[in-house]
C-alpha cells in the first residue's frame, strides 16, 4: 500500500517537473511514510512513489522498481495474493528474483506475458503504472472493483499526469487554471462523490475501475478488461471454504494483520474465519450512544471465539475534532460523513497493526440492503404500462398489497435510471433547487445501460440492480476506506473481493442471496452456524455521527458561513435564495438535510484545503 505519481509528455522532455513530482511525495507521505524515489528516463517520462513496506520491509522491495535489464520501471500500489503461484513459473522460466516482495513478481510477469495475461490471472487490489523504456509505452491499470485509487490530469502541453491524489493532478500547472465541471458537480451533490471517468475539473477524471490505458507516441487508448455486467458465469461455488481460503491468503505480509471488527455479519464472519486458523487482533470503536453502538456485541463475540480484541471508546467531541483530518484526507470532493468515523478506527488500528482486513463487499454483493430487497418485490411492476402502474400506486396507497412501490415508476425513463436513484444522499431532492447546471449521468451507469438487458425477467433486473451496486455505491465505500486507512498510514484489505468470491456470488442464483425479506442470505446462514441466529440476524446499524444536530449546534456557524458565501467560481453554480431556504429548514424547522448540508459543506472545506494547495503551486 503506498503511493504513485507520475507524468508523460507526448511532446516534451519533463525534467523540469521533477521539483513538482518531489512536492507530491511530500503531500502524500502518509501513504508510504518508509521511503521514497523518482526515477525517470532522462526525457519524457517520470514517475515517484512512496512506500509504505508490508511485504519484503526491506529495501529490495523500494520502488519504482526497475527489472535488471534496466529497460522496465514499475510504480505499484497494492496487493497481489496469488503472487507465489506466478513467481514459480517465472522462476522456472529463468527470472531471478531479487526480493521476496510482490512488486517484482507484477513487475516480471508484465514483461514476460503482457498486460492481458496479468489482468486476467492476478487477484489483488492495484493501482499501477509499468514503463516500458524501448518501446516508450505506458501502462496504467487500476483493479477490477476499485480497491485502490488513480487519477488522471490531460495538459494542455500533451502530457498525462497520474496520480494516487486528486489534488496533485488540479494542481499541476497546466491544469491548474482548468474550469470546474458543473455537471460532475452535480453528481456528486447526488452521489456523494465524483464516480469514475470524471472529475470535478475540466480535463481530469477518477480513472475507471476495471480499465487499463496503453500511452505512446501515438497518443492513448483505454480499455475495459473487467466487467461485472459481462462476467463469465464461475465454476466457484460460494462457500466457507472459498471464503476462508480468501481471508487466509489476504493475511500475507511481513508486519501485523488485524481486523475491524464492528459486530455487524461481514466483520464477524471475516473475523472468525481468519482466527480459527490463526490468531488475529480486532479492532471496534464505540460511542454512548445506546443506538448505534455495537461495542458489547463484538466484544461478546470476541470472547466466544477467543479472539485478541481492542476497544476504544469515543465521545462525540472526538469526532468533531476529527473534521479537520477529514477534509485534508479527502483530497477530491467527498460527502459521506460515516468517513468521520471510519478515520477515528483507522487512527486507532493504526497504533497497533499496520494491515487491516475489512469486511466490506457482501451488502453489495448479496443484496445486504434494504432498497435491494424492495425492487426484489417491485421490480417487474416497473416494466407494467403506465395504466397498470398508476393503479397499482393507488391500490398501494389504500392497501398494504404493494408496499415497496412508489411514483417514480411512473417518471423515470428506464429502470437503471430508476434504480440509480436509490444510491442519491439523502436530500438529494434538493438538487434541482439549488444547483442551476445539468446533473452527469455516471459513467458506469451509461455503461450497465448499454450492456445489460432490460426486461421483467427478475434474475436480469436484480442482476442490474448488483451491477449498479458494485460499481456506483461500493466505489463510494471503497474511496471512503482507502482514504481513512491511508491518512493514517495503514494497509486495508477486503477478503470479500476477491476474485474468486466475486466470481463465485455473481455466479449464485437469486434464492442463495435472499430468502424472503432476508438479503445477505449465505453470509447470515454461515455466521450462524458459527454462533447463533439471532445474533447473525439482528438488526443492522452501523456506524453512525449525530450530524443532523451538529449542523443545528455544534458546526452550524461556520455550514451557514462557508456555504452561502462560497467562492466565486462554485457560488456561480448555486441558487443562493435556495441555499437559505436549505439550511433554514434544517436548523429552524426541524426538517433533516444532513446529507445534501454536509456535501454543500464538504465542497467548499475541499475547495480551499486542496484546489489551491500552496505548497503544489508554489
Amino acid at each position: 500500500m503506498c503511493g504513485l505519481v507520475g507524468i508523460y509528455s507526448f511532446k516534451r522532455n519533463i525534467l523540469d517537473r521533477k521539483e513538482y513530482i518531489k512536492k507530491c511525495l511530500l503531500t502524500m507521505k502518509h501513504r508510504g511514510p518508509d521511503s521514497h524515489a523518482i526515477w525517470h528516463n532522462n526525457a519524457n517520462y517520470i514517475s515517484g512513489f512512496v512506500r509504505l513496506s508490508i511485504r519484503d520491509i526491506s529495501n529490495h522491495g523500494n520502488q519504482p522498481m526497475l527489472s535488471n535489464c534496466g529497460n522496465f520501471c514499475l510504480s505499484f500500489n497494492g496487493e497481489i495474493y496469488n503472487s507465489e503461484k506466478y513467481k514459480a513459473l517465472l522462476i522456472r522460466e529463468g527470472v531471478q528474483f531479487a526480493s521476496s516482495s510482490d512488486t517484482e513478481v507484477l513487475l516480471y510477469a508484465l514483461k514476460s506475458w503482457g498486460i492481458q495475461f496479468v489482468l486476467e490471472h492476478f487477484d489483488g487490489m492495484f493501482a499501477f503504472a509499468f514503463y516500458d523504456l524501448q518501446k516508450n509505452e505506458l501502462l496504467l491499470a487500476r483493479d477490477r472493483l476499485g480497491i485502490k485509487p488513480l487519477y488522471i490530469g490531460f495538459d494542455k502541453n500533451e502530457s498525462i499526469i497520474f496520480s494516487s491524489q486528486y489534488d496533485h493532478i488540479i494542481n499541476y500547472a497546466s491544469i491548474q487554471q482548468e474550469a470546474f465541471d458543473p455537471s460532475s458537480i452535480g453528481t456528486y451533490l447526488q452521489l456523494g462523490y465524483i464516480p469514475d471517468n470524471a472529475g470535478a475539473i475540466n480535463k481530469t477524471i477518477l480513472f475507471p475501475h476495471g480499465h487499463y490505458a496503453v500511452i505512446n507516441s501515438a497518443g492513448y487508448t483505454i480499455t475495459q478488461y473487467y466487467s461485472s455486467v459481462k462476467s463469465v458465469l464461475s465454476q466457484q461455488v460460494l462457500s466457507e471454504a472459498l471464503i476462508q481460503k480468501a481471508a487466509i491468503e489476504q493475511l500475507v505480509s511481513d508486519v501485523e494483520v488485524g481486523v475491524f471488527l464492528s459486530g455487524g455479519v461481514d466483520s464477524s464472519l471475516l473475523a472468525y474465519l481468519v482466527n480459527n486458523k490463526q490468531p488475529i487482533s480486532a479492532f471496534t470503536v464505540g460511542t454512548n450512544d445506546a443506538y448505534s453502538d455495537e461495542t458489547n456485541d463484538a466484544t461478546g463475540f470476541a470472547k466466544r471465539i477467543q479472539m485478541n480484541h481492542q476497544v476504544a471508546k469515543v465521545t462525540e467531541q472526538d469526532f468533531i475534532e476529527t473534521l479537520e483530518d477529514n477534509t485534508e484526507a479527502y483530497s477530491e470532493p467527498f460527502a459521506d460523513f460515516s468517513s468521520i468515523p471510519s478515520l477515528v478506527i483507522s487512527k486507532f488500528a493504526a497504533a497497533h497493526v499496520k494491515v487491516i482486513l475489512s469486511g466490506d463487499g457482501p451488502d453489495e454483493l448479496s443484496y445486504g440492503y434494504y432498497r435491494n430487497i424492495k425492487l426484489l418485490h417491485a421490480g417487474k411492476y416497473f416494466f407494467d404500462n403506465n395504466l397498470a402502474k398508476v393503479a397499482k400506486l393507488i391500490s398501494g396507497r389504500f392497501t398494504s398489497k404493494y408496499p415497496f412501490l412508489d411514483s417514480r415508476i411512473l417518471t423515470q425513463k428506464d429502470f437503471y435510471t430508476y434504480y440509480y436513484q436509490y444510491l442519491f444522499l439523502f436530500g438529494s431532492s434538493w438538487v434541482p433547487a439549488i444547483f442551476k447546471p445539468a446533473c452527469a449521468e455516471a459513467y458506469f451507469l451509461q455503461n450497465i445501460r448499454n450492456n445489460s438487458m432490460q426486461d421483467v425477467t427478475q434474475q436480469n433486473y436484480m442482476h442490474t440492480v448488483r451491477d449498479i451496486e458494485l460499481n456506483l455505491h461500493l466505489q463510494r465505500v471503497l474511496l471512503k476506506l482507502d482514504r481513512a486507512s491511508m491518512f493514517h498510514s495503514i494497509e486495508a484489505r477486503v477478503p470479500y473481493l476477491s476474485n474468486n468470491i466475486v466470481d463465485a456470488a455473481m455466479a449464485a442464483g437469486i434464492q442463495q442471496h435472499i430468502n424472503g425479506h432476508e438479503g445477505k442470505y449465505f453470509f447470515k446462514e454461515l455466521l450462524a452456524q458459527k454462533t447463533d441466529h439471532d445474533y447473525a440476524y439482528k438488526q443492522k446499524k452501523g456506524f453512525l455521527v449525530p450530524m443532523a444536530a451538529w449542523l443545528r449546534n455544534q458546526i452550524k456557524a461556520d455550514v451557514y458561513d462557508k456555504v452561502l458565501n462560497m467562492p466565486a467560481d462554485l457560488d456561480s453554480m448555486f441558487n443562493r435564495n435556495q441555499l437559505i431556504k436549505l439550511l433554514d429548514k434544517h436548523t429552524k424547522d426541524g426538517k433533516d438535510f444532513s446529507g445534501i448540508i454536509w456535501s454543500l459543506y464538504a465542497l467548499v472545506n475541499w475547495y480551499n484545503k486542496h484546489y489551491n494547495k500552496q505548497i503544489l503551486r508554489s
